[in-house]
């Protein structure tokens, strides 16, 4: 199906069954986090719903259930296309892999509040509590370009002794501020065309690179530090390292003394300094400056510049850490700065601090109610007691799309057949595509018809329930459940009262899929057939599915100057071209060796003819420029 991510292969190791996909560069979580501009306006993102759910309804036919409807289980490929995966074995454990510990932690156990508490209380040691963090923030240990980062809690300048304050890095300002110093961050804050203090990531790919030198394959160095190698131009020892980079630490410095061995050669080991023994005892000693008192009463003042709220607004401007953004909002992202608070994080309890216990615990639960949205929820994974979670051999396989046999053979389609394939395609315009009356109107009477009882497997029940969620989620542009507000459905199914802050019409839809009786929840198939999903939203859909069924761009050219031929856009409008149009011009934007001259032309003539003078503005004149630029070229 069009929206299931295309397996391209599988194998077997240690009792295991793993199912390779091919790369997407964004799910519907980092864009949710990163560039939740690039969700586009009302109807694309009805568009993306629209996607989804087809995908589930394609599964629900073959009696295959999800039971793991995230925003982290659907891919987004460069073309804005969604891929529904992450599918579960409810039956199984599922794990997530720490590779700091080399253990599996089931995905509960990250449940922030809980560990936030564990931490506050002693019971964590604060490098988990920061893995927990970087987790949250997207960022990925191993992910050079957005790796896992930690604070520099000395600066090489002595041995860490917490009765001696030399030797210790002040955690109340970023590493960026002590490396360039207030007075150059002013005057580039005062001069610079958008005001900014920090103007790279607080661990850029560079020095991540540098810090691991010693283990990474020279292609990487060659490809990220310099072309030529000169292994002489690396820092050779810790203090050198540190004084080197605005950048922030990595954990692999509290946890792996491997880094610190070469594998190449002419570059040699880089040196600990002269009061650690060896990379080993290193190790320990600043794993041990990590966790001391010195530290812990400092950490939280570290967290607010690198995940909290001094990353934006005017504590940002005062704590001169204002970062310089080098994409546009609606440009996709599966990395950044995530801000997890907006209020600061609170010290960790400790018997020297200034306030007393009970103030120390009041500021706990204020900063943990803030926190709810780190601990999404989206319902409880429901075991099939028919044992339906893989395919039923009795059911003959559903067709993803009716124009298969014709789309398998593109090039070779005659005339004939194209005609064919244009009438089962079937386009066509909404009269009231802007009438959000008519609309809401439409929606009442659709939930009272699908809101009757019907049999239902618990586990369609629970994936519908998933859905309601993130429909919600992509309107709010936050989780509709966390862990608060899911302990008063599962006790009184009561709703969030951040359902209120929905469009009615979205509301709407939102209820319908988590009414408390699962009986009155709508398959997917109905939702499908909602008015929330006009017909200019089914179009697109129809144009793309069979555009997205193919696999080269060559076929996909072809695909899309045919239908365009057959006057396919002027059909659909302007409204559903639109939403077309970015996948279709995907295909032109970096012209190959064999791309159809009069295909392109017709491509683009009849976006021209139909599309909206802005739009095309918008999504024309790029792909235009970019042509003209390799044919003078």
């Amino acid at each position: 199906h069009p929206c299931i991510a295309p397996l391209t292969g599988a194998f077997l190791g240690n009792e295991t069954l793993y199912l390779v996909f091919p790369p997407a560069p964004y799910t519907l979580r980092s864009l949710l986090h990163f560039s939740p501009g690039a969700l586009g306006d009302d109807w694309q993102l009805r568009f993306f719903l629209y996607q989804i759910i087809a995908g589930l309804a394609h599964c629900h036919k073959l009696e295959v259930f999800h039971g793991n409807i995230t925003p982290s289980s659907v891919l987004i490929t460069s073309s804005m296309w969604c891929w529904l995966t992450g599918f579960a074995t409810t039956s199984i454990r599922r794990e997530v892999f720490n590779p700091t510990t080399e253990t599996s932690l089931v995905e509960d156990e990250l449940e922030w509040r809980s560990q936030f508490k564990k931490w506050f209380r002693g019971e964590l040691s604060n490098f988990d509590y920061l893995l927990l963090l970087n987790r949250l923030a997207g960022r990925r240990w191993g992910d050079r370009c957005f790796h896992t980062v930690m604070p520099w809690v000395i600066d090489f300048t002595a041995k860490p002794d917490q009765e001696n304050d030399t030797g210790w890095r002040d955690l109340t300002k970023s590493k960026w501020r002590l490396a360039k110093g207030d007075e150059q961050l002013d005057f580039t804050y005062a001069t610079a065309e958008i005001p900014h203090h920090v103007s790279d990531e607080c661990l850029s790919e560079l020095a991540v690179c540098i810090y691991k030198a010693r283990r990474l394959p020279l292609l990487v160095l060659r490809r990220v530090v310099r072309s030529v190698y000169e292994p002489n131009e690396y820092p050779v020892n810790m203090q050198r390292l540190y004084h080197w980079t605005p950048d922030e630490c990595i954990p692999e410095f509290y946890s792996d003394p491997e880094v610190f061995r070469s594998i190449h050669h002419g570059m040699g080991d880089l040196a600990v300094p002269s009061w650690a023994e060896d990379p080993e005892d290193f190790i320990r000693l600043h794993r041990s400056a990590l966790e001391s008192d010195r530290v812990s009463r400092q950490l939280h003042e570290w967290i607010d510049l690198t995940f909290g709220y001094k990353l934006s607004g005017e504590a940002a401007v005062l704590a001169k850490n204002v970062t310089l953004s080098t994409t546009a909002p609606s440009m996709p992202r599966s990395s950044g700065r995530r801000q997890l608070f907006s209020k600061p994080h609170p010290m960790r309890m400790t018997s020297s601090s200034k306030k007393n216990l009970l103030e120390q615990l009041e500021e706990s639960a204020s900063f943990c109610s803030s926190g709810r949205s780190l601990s999404p929820w989206y319902g409880v994974p429901v075991p099939d007691p028919d044992g339906h979670n893989s395919t039923n051999s009795d059911h003959p396989p559903v067709a993803s799309n009716a124009c298969e046999a014709i789309l398998r053979n593109v090039a070779e389609s005659d005339e004939k057949l194209w005609g064919e394939l244009f009438q089962k395609l079937h386009f066509e315009q909404d009269d009231d595509v802007d009438d959000e009356n008519v609309s809401y109107q439409r929606l009442v009477a659709w939930q009272r018809e699908v809101s009757v009882l019907r049999p239902i497997r618990e586990s369609e029940a629970a994936d519908i329930f998933g859905i309601g969620c993130l429909v919600a989620e992509i309107f709010l542009q936050k989780p509709l459940f966390d862990s608060t507000s899911a302990a008063v459905w599962l006790e009184r199914k009561s709703l969030p009262g951040t359902l209120n802050q929905l469009p009615p019409h979205v509301r709407i839809v939102v209820e319908t899929t988590l009414a408390a009786d699962i009986k009155r929840r709508p398959s997917a198939e109905k939702l499908l057939e909602s008015p929330f999903f006009p017909p200019v939203v089914r179009s697109a859909y129809t144009f793309l599915s069979s555009f997205h069924f193919l696999a080269s761009n060559h076929d996909r050219l072809f695909y899309a100057a045919k239908m365009a031929q057959q006057s396919a856009f002027a059909l659909m409008g302007p409204v559903a071209s639109e939403l077309c149009a970015p996948a279709c011009l995907s295909v032109i934007a970096h012209p190959y060796n064999d791309l159809d001259p009069m295909a392109v032309i017709i491509l683009l003539k009849s976006l021209l003819q139909v599309l909206k003078q802005q739009a095309s503005r918008r999504l024309l004149l790029p792909v235009v420029q970019s042509i003209l630029q390799v044919s003078l070229n």
